[in-house]
């Protein structure tokens, strides 16, 4: 979310918080949030998050089933993630003739008609707009797509253009903590899901971690292959078991249909081409 409000705001466009209650919103209640008045003519657009009552101009998600990217693979994350959408969105109004133009910062490249708004790969991510034939979405932007619409898809190369290497870097410039850090509590992970019990999950076995509080659990996982369950807290403090790292859509609809309703969890969610699962305690 930083990376998208860092991009709107550098392209001259306006942003707003949404709130639930006066308070800007979580997670948990973005989709509740609170009605907002917008001068008229303005073309709204919501980003992860539903006003109540409102129908803006556009809507920019993947988590919910129906938005845009919500079941896209790896292969497709920098088109689907609400990154890439918010990119496709600002391409759709840029003119190089108008100073201070959405994406007037990004280099340019030639060679090919892209439709307008379309994001694809030839060797590079580009887009399409009205007025040049595409440009190109900066690494930083894909990598960042890439991470947070499937974070193993982005770590296992399944991602066109995103190495390994990219990530790696990538998740340690942007880490909260500093490289160091990150690496030692990387390395840590590492080890403690090596030594974690295999539970089934179907046919399959994943680590289990729920007992163990790591740091970089999912970027060590994803690291070494490894598919896991694990007990975390939302930013409202509601508890939740996750199924993360490499999974396979097997492994998440194994959790799904078998092991998150016999464990008793609430409001089960699952993503088996983005590799996601979970269920609230």
């Amino acid at each position: 979310m930083i990376a998208i409000e860092t991009l709107i705001r550098k392209c001259g466009q306006d942003v707003v918080y949404a709130t639930h209650q006066g308070r800007r919103v979580t997670p948990r209640n973005a989709y509740l949030a609170d009605a907002v008045t917008f001068a008229p003519m303005s073309v709204v657009h919501t980003v992860e998050c539903a006003p109540v009552g409102m129908r803006p101009f556009y809507e920019h998600d993947h988590h919910r089933q129906g938005d845009v990217g919500y079941d896209a693979p790896a292969e497709q994350a920098p088109k689907a993630s609400a990154l890439g959408q918010v990119v496709s969105a600002l391409a759709c109004i840029y003119d190089p003739d108008i100073p201070g133009s959405p994406l007037l910062t990004l280099d340019w490249v030639e060679g090919y008609e892209v439709k307008t708004g379309d994001i694809t790969f030839n060797g590079e991510w580009v887009v399409g707009t009205y007025c040049v034939p595409s440009l190109i979405v900066p690494r930083d932007l894909v990598v960042t797509a890439a991470c947070d619409h499937n974070l193993a898809g982005a770590w296992a190369g399944r991602v066109p253009g995103v190495t390994r290497m990219h990530v790696a870097d990538f998740r340690a410039r942007t880490s909260a903590k500093d490289e160091a850090t990150y690496e030692y509590d990387f390395r840590t992970a590492c080890i403690a899901l090596e030594r974690a019990p295999l539970i089934a999950l179907g046919k399959a076995h994943v680590r289990d971690m729920r007992e163990h509080t790591v740091p970089e659990l999912p970027d060590a996982a994803c690291y070494q292959g490894e598919a896991y369950l694990a007990k975390v807290s939302d930013r409202d403090g509601r508890c939740k078991i996750v199924l993360g790292g490499a999974t396979t859509p097997k492994d998440v609809i194994a959790f799904r249909d078998h092991w998150a309703p016999r464990a008793m969890l609430s409001d089960i969610y699952a993503m088996p081409d983005r590799g996601i699962a979970g269920g609230y305690l």
